[in-house]
């Protein structure tokens, strides 16, 4: 028999409105990536933001295909987004299944049982317009909606890690959805990296 497990309501969470706040139980220590390594790669391919595009799963998948060494597929959250409707859902959900992947916001925020109030659980900065914090969260509703029609794909969902640690070659890599600190983290945003 497996265990089925279920992502409850956070305790509480971090102040701001839906799609602005942090929940709680998106943190972690950044320590916790000097774990041991969960799994080996020869090539390591770590997918960001697939948002439900297949178009763009038929080239990541062709390219995979196309290495000379056995590839490591890591999607690393959010590659549900643009895709609320049941059929293509379903694609999704079947073509990223066989590879590893990692809960993201958009899965955690799906699988979660109760509503706390963090709507698309973005943890979007104040200089994300009120308008795109909306659409976001408009989506979060309908894709919620799609998921919940779907046997077994919020279990599946919130049975994903936040964060896995690989090793390719001599390499020791932290994979994340946010930053080192949480799920939604924007620590690792391209402006902020920039910023010496």
């Amino acid at each position: 028999m497996t265990a089925r497990l279920r992502i409850p309501p956070a305790p509480a969470a971090a102040p701001g409105g839906a799609g602005r706040m942090c929940p709680f139980d998106y943190r972690y220590r950044p320590a916790l990536f000097g774990r041991r390594h969960e799994f080996e790669a020869e090539a390591l391919y770590i997918i960001g933001g697939l948002y439900g595009n297949a178009a763009a799963l038929d080239q990541i998948e062709g390219m995979a295909a196309a290495e000379r060494a056995p590839v490591t597929v890591v999607f690393n959250g959010d590659f549900h987004w643009f895709d609320a409707d049941a059929a293509w859902f379903a694609e999704i959900e079947r073509r990223v299944t066989p590879w590893r992947a990692l809960r993201g916001n958009v899965e955690t925020e799906i699988a979660r049982t109760g509503d706390i109030g963090a709507g698309c659980g973005c943890a979007y900065p104040d200089s994300v317009s009120d308008d795109t914090v909306n659409r976001s969260n408009d989506i979060l509703a309908a894709l919620r909606s799609v998921a919940r029609a779907q046997a077994g794909a919020a279990e599946r969902l919130a049975a994903l890690p936040m964060h896995r640690v690989a090793r390719v070659g001599a390499l020791r890599i932290g994979i994340v959805h946010g930053d080192a600190w949480s799920l939604a983290g924007w620590r690792f945003a391209h402006d902020l990296l920039d910023d010496p």
